[in-house]
């Protein structure tokens, strides 16, 4: 029966495979120096093991015990080594041991393990052969376990992976850049996208402060934004930057309007070791609100600037539904001049509070317009203001009528005793102005930033306790109905298997409180190119359909307001072409009013003694930037028209003349009526002044 090796039996059993074996060295090491030895292999940390040429365990220390899970040596000595190899390194450890008992070179490596309950480790290792009486009896080595490292590295390899694909597979435009040094490290297709760069070579592994940009940041007043005012230089120096209005000019020229994002990124010492950056595209936004104030600035000056008197009211019905008074909402200055009334002391008043003597026609008539939508065009004395006026009213909303006033309290003397004009958007995630979530495979969601509380109205926490369809909200269209689900941003990304875009829909909460979403959704794929889930951009849009609506609304009343005019309005731009006639030019002249548009007066035919009438006023108007009054007959197919022509200039944002406002009235009437007078005042005058017997007008009074 053969002798088992003891672990003392070679000094060799921690020299490496890749040394030439040894013999033993000769004579014998004293007893003491065995013992010695002997201690170090069982005390070491690393575990010891000897095999013999058969692979059977012979020895093992305490340490090659705890890293197999064993309690004791008797449950392996005597067994061979493949019990404690996993299946994937088994037939590369057979080679390994025959190479070593042949006497070949091997070097250091890394196995798997299998420990006594099926769980599987790592290991390095080194082992060398066993010489004794100049022949290989076995080998002895040492294995360090790597369990935990190999763990943490694969941990740290997938957190790396979800980070990079994340920034590039968002659909927000996001940097990444590494310190010290300001190194890009990521910028992802969006940001490309954005900024027009997807044609550029990249500039991964270049410093930011030493790249020229193909676009320049400008600040709202239009003041550039140097290199170290940019949110990622501002980051790297320690400062966090949340939402940062800027407007970008690419290299084609064009502009977009943009909230930056950015903040540095520290370690535990608190030290910055990178930056990011998050961009939001605002320009849509920006763009609904300088046609919502131009519109109102049209219509502010249309209702400031109008010759007739303007005034919004509602009807006030007792409760029979009978109207029995009106209030004033609105009033424009020719209508404070006209009356003496001024807006501040009647708007928010009746008409019985503010002109208590008041007839009750009035409100009979303006009753009817106001509940009926029918339009309603009278002449009418007021007893209250002892004027005459001609009247044109009409509904803009239920329960409410609009009047345009002309006084013609001086034209009805002159007969036998004439007349009157409108309102606004985590480390990586947290910084950005829209929401962001992140939903697993199965739909849970399982990450949300502060942008999505604030959308949601719920905290991170509530958020990833439920799923992408969860039955704490309705999902609905923009108009209420019901959404597909196949269009859902979820559905589609894990079915399509790439990014959408723009998705829009509604959010509706028990409480009714509603939320309107525009969605771009992604796909996040593992190492393997498999969908683990996708990231979602979620922007509240709901400020930006109200701002359309009072966008429309505002055109509504504008176009409303116009057509209720009796008067011609016309718009005129720099070459005196037509950029605007209202509904009622239609036919005059003989012409549609869709022949004006585009077109100067002497490319529509009219009389060239008019045309340079009309182009003298109008470029005066555009050169001053002054208001223009005047008149002008025109020769009609049965008799001479005289009017009435206010030129008034519209001024762009940089106080220039941007086009002329025209509003024409025909005044023939009262100005034959006028003529009329005088003539026959001139005549009594000369028969006064000529005729030969003695003519006296007294004074009934005074005598």
């Amino acid at each position: 029966m053969k002798k088992t090796a003891k672990p003392t039996d070679t000094v060799a059993s921690a020299v490496s495979a890749s040394k030439t074996p040894r013999r033993r060295p000769s004579p014998p090491k004293p007893r003491a120096a065995e013992n010695r030895l002997s201690g170090i292999i069982e005390n070491t940390q690393a575990g010891y093991f000897f095999i013999d040429r058969k692979g059977i365990f012979r020895s093992v220390n305490k340490a090659w015990l705890d890293m197999h899970g064993y309690d004791s040596p008797a449950e392996v000595l005597g067994k061979h080594f493949s019990l404690t190899q996993a299946d994937t390194d088994l037939d590369a450890a057979n080679r390994m041991v025959a190479e070593i008992l042949a006497g070949k070179p091997v070097p250091n490596g890394e196995f798997a393990r299998r420990r006594k309950d099926g769980s599987i480790g790592c290991h390095t290792f080194s082992a060398s052969p066993v010489i004794s009486g100049g022949k290989v009896t076995g080998i002895e080595g040492f294995l360090i376990d790597t369990t935990d490292r190999k763990r943490v590295d694969e941990e740290l390899l997938r957190s790396k992976t979800f980070l990079e694909q994340s920034f590039e597979q968002s659909p927000t435009p996001m940097v990444l850049l590494e310190m010290p040094g300001a190194i890009l490290k990521i910028v992802n297709s969006a940001y490309r996208r954005m900024l027009g760069t997807s044609d550029e070579p990249s500039r991964i592994g270049q410093s930011l402060l030493d790249i020229p940009l193909s676009f320049q940041y400008y600040q709202p007043d239009g003041r550039p934004v140097g290199v170290r005012d940019l949110p990622l230089a501002r980051a790297i120096a320690g400062e966090r930057i949340d939402s940062r209005e800027l407007r970008i000019v690419r290299k084609d020229q064009t502009e977009l309007w943009v909230l930056a994002g950015a903040a540095p990124i520290l370690d535990s010492s608190g030290k910055i070791i990178a930056a990011y950056l998050t961009l939001t595209d605002i320009t849509a936004h920006r763009q609904a609100e300088a046609a919502l104030q131009t519109s109102e600035e049209k219509y502010r000056l249309l209702f400031d600037k109008m010759l007739d008197g303007f005034a919004l009211h509602e009807i006030i019905c007792d409760n029979g539904g009978r109207p029995v008074d009106y209030r004033f909402l609105a009033i424009n200055p020719a209508f404070e001049k006209m009356t003496g009334l001024k807006a501040q002391d009647i708007v928010g008043r009746t008409i019985r509070e503010a002109l208590p003597g008041t007839e009750k026609y009035w409100i009979d008539i303006y009753g009817n317009v106001a509940l009926t939508g029918e339009p309603a065009f009278f002449e009418n004395y007021s007893g209250a203001l002892n004027m005459h006026f001609a009247v044109t009213a009409f509904r803009p909303a239920p329960g409410q009528f609009a009047c345009i006033f002309a006084d013609i309290t001086e034209y009805k003397n002159a007969q036998g005793e004439l007349r009157k004009e409108r309102d606004l958007l985590s480390s990586i995630a947290e910084t950005s102005p829209v929401g962001i979530t992140v939903v697993d495979r199965e739909g849970k969601i399982v990450f949300a930033n502060r942008g999505a509380e604030k959308i949601l109205g719920l905290t991170c926490n509530g958020i990833t306790s439920l799923t992408y369809k969860s039955p704490d909200w309705r999902i609905t269209a923009e108009d209420g109905t019901s959404f597909p689900e196949a269009d859902l941003p979820f559905v589609r990304v894990m079915t399509e298997g790439r990014p959408v875009f723009g998705v829009r829909h509604a959010i509706v909460w028990p409480d009714g409180k509603k939320v309107f979403l525009s969605i771009n959704a992604a796909p996040l794929l593992n190492a393997a190119g498999c969908i683990e889930g996708i990231v979602s951009c979620l922007e509240d849009i709901t400020e930006r359909r109200k701002a359309e609506e009072a966008l429309r609304e505002s055109e509504v009343q504008y176009r409303t307001l116009v057509e209720g005019l009796p008067d011609f309005i016309m718009r005129f731009d720099h070459e005196g072409r037509h950029l605007f006639v209202s509904d009622n030019v239609d036919g005059w002249a003989g012409l549609k009013a869709a022949r004006f548009i585009g077109k100067t007066h002497r490319e529509l035919g009219f009389p060239e003694k008019l045309c340079s009438f009309w182009e003298a006023a109008i470029f005066r108007v555009f050169e001053t930037g002054v208001p223009l009054e005047t008149e002008f007959t025109f020769d009609g197919p049965k008799s001479s028209i005289i009017y009435n022509w206010r030129l008034l200039p519209e001024l762009d944002d940089d106080w220039k003349v941007r086009s002329v406002l025209s509003i024409s009235r025909d005044i023939s009437e009262r100005s034959r009526a006028e003529a009329a007078i005088r003539e026959s005042e001139e005549k009594f005058s000369v028969a006064f002044q000529t005729a030969p017997v003695l003519f006296a007008i007294t004074d009934l009074e005074t005598g």
